[in-house]
């Protein structure tokens, strides 16, 4: 009798284990799968992010093409009002051996041309490549642009930062000299000896060269 109690127990025991391993298998699977559903999302977000990072630098460069793009054609503009005002079409008459004054640097014009070199500070980066040459010749331009409202060959330092600064705009806005403007490529020998050196310096030569003159 005890033994046929016995086999019933251990039966119901077995088919108890049976139960509860049958419970356990569909949601384990389910948890499978849930955990495959959520890793898709992942890989498509991490596969997504260098997309996305790539759109953005896109963008930074076309609004950093279009920033230098109006910082030349306004700085360009300005200078061009003073190298074809009157005030320097009569100094031209000089001729290459002519003084020309610095009187015209009113605390107007310094004011001017500070906000000048300001926009032009602003938009350079921290640390400039040798290879990049718009850089190095708006830095070019900020330090003739200093050098001008010091009073040390203003005028010639204007004409400097002119000839540099139409070269960017032709090369960036595709800019076309008007007719009776001041052409710094034929008509540079109004103002400058034939033997100049009209090559954009380096910072160092420029900073070399305002030393020499102050000492002078």
């Amino acid at each position: 009798m005890k033994k046929g109690i016995l086999g019933v127990v251990c039966g119901v025991i077995i088919i108890g284990i049976l139960l509860l391993m049958n419970i356990n298998t569909p949601s384990q699977e389910t948890e499978g799968s849930n955990t495959t559903e959520e890793s898709v999302p992942e890989e498509i977000e991490t596969a997504a992010e260098p997309e996305v990072e790539k759109i953005a630098n896109e963008n930074d460069e076309a609004e950093r093409e279009e920033e230098l793009k109006e910082l030349v054609k306004n700085q360009f503009e300005y200078f061009d009002s003073l190298v074809n005002g009157n005030y320097f079409r009569n100094a031209r008459r000089n001729g290459p051996d002519g003084n020309y004054s610095d009187g015209w640097v009113s605390a107007k014009v310094v004011d001017e041309l500070h906000q000048r070199a300001v926009e032009i500070d602003e938009f350079l980066p921290e640390e400039i490549s040798s290879t990049d040459s718009t850089s190095q010749d708006l830095l070019n331009v900020l330090i003739r642009i200093n050098q001008a409202a010091s009073k040390t060959e203003s005028q010639k330092n204007v004409y400097h930062i002119y000839k540099t600064l139409y070269n960017l705009h032709v090369s960036v806005n595709e800019y076309e000299l008007e007719e009776g403007k001041f052409d710094p490529e034929e008509d540079w020998s109004q103002v400058f000896d034939a033997d100049i050196d009209q090559t954009v310096k380096t910072e160092a030569e420029l900073k070399l060269e305002n030393a020499a003159e102050e000492t002078e």
